[in-house]
């Protein structure tokens, strides 16, 4: 899902986003250490250990530059960011109706809209449900941010699709997504999942001409596999219920659910 857009620093009108690129560029250069000493006979685990501690450390700080370019943590989370935060609001608002509406009336009705009735699941695949649920979730607009919160959207259902066969499988997967964790641990995935699409859209090409194929794609997946079990640990903490996410009180609970997942990664 979405494009790849490589970020010159210090275009006029745009963030600086050098530090950004150089903490994922040294993050990088950790990964590629880290294969280096899996790929030796007798790897030092002892130095295996102070390379993933480090990466971890690098990852936090990376995120946390890039929260600081587009603004800080209050200003994406309240939507006011130019860069970062309005698509992922307005989607994590309608995911959050989605998923509500999926556990208490089933997928057909959150997927059916006056414009595009769905009585049942009858003849869709998995994947077009998937695409119905990202255009369902996305705002309408075109850009990076918009295409952040579509691949977030995207990577949140894939992970569910890989535990279904059928759609019917795949409802029962999401009802018992809810049922399980709650609408709050979703939106702290899809949080986390948009985080990474912001930095693998700016720095992906970059990492992977500077790096190579390999090196950069265990790099981005270094990052993306540190943001979700952070964003997990914060997810299982929380505790919310009887909320109408279609209301006011849902979109507080969602921008603040937001802002603490920002905050994991602010020093």
């Amino acid at each position: 899902m979405g494009t790849t857009q490589r970020i010159v620093p210090g275009v006029t009108g745009e963030p600086n986003w050098g530090n950004t690129s150089r903490g994922v560029t040294a993050i990088a250069g950790t990964v590629n250490k880290e294969q280096s000493e899996q790929e030796k006979d007798e790897p030092d685990v002892k130095r295996q250990q102070q390379l993933t501690k480090h990466l971890q450390k690098q990852v936090g700080q990376t995120v946390g530059r890039l929260i600081q370019a587009a603004g800080g943590g209050t200003s994406i989370s309240s939507g006011r960011s130019a860069t970062m935060g309005r698509s992922g609001r307005i989607g994590a608002k309608r995911l959050s109706t989605f998923f509500a509406t999926v556990a208490s009336n089933g997928l057909a009705t959150a997927l059916s809209t006056p414009n595009n009735p769905l009585a049942s699941l009858a003849g869709l695949t998995i994947e077009q449900i998937i695409q119905r649920i990202i255009l369902y979730c996305s705002d309408g607009s075109t850009g990076m941010d918009e295409t952040a919160a579509n691949a977030a959207c995207n990577h949140l259902m894939e992970q569910y699709a890989i535990q279904a066969q059928t759609p019917a499988d795949f409802e029962l997967v999401l009802q018992a997504a809810v049922g399980a964790s709650g609408v709050e641990f979703i939106l702290c995935e899809y949080f986390g999942y948009y985080i990474f699409e912001h930095l693998s859209q700016r720095f992906l090409e970059k990492i992977t001409q500077d790096r190579g194929q390999a090196v950069s794609s265990a790099t981005f997946d270094e990052i993306k596999l540190d943001v979700l079990g952070r964003v997990r640990v914060l997810g299982a903490s929380l505790s919310i219920s009887n909320i109408n996410w279609q209301g006011s009180q849902g979109q507080q609970i969602i921008d603040g659910i937001f802002n603490d997942v920002l905050t994991i990664f602010q020093p």
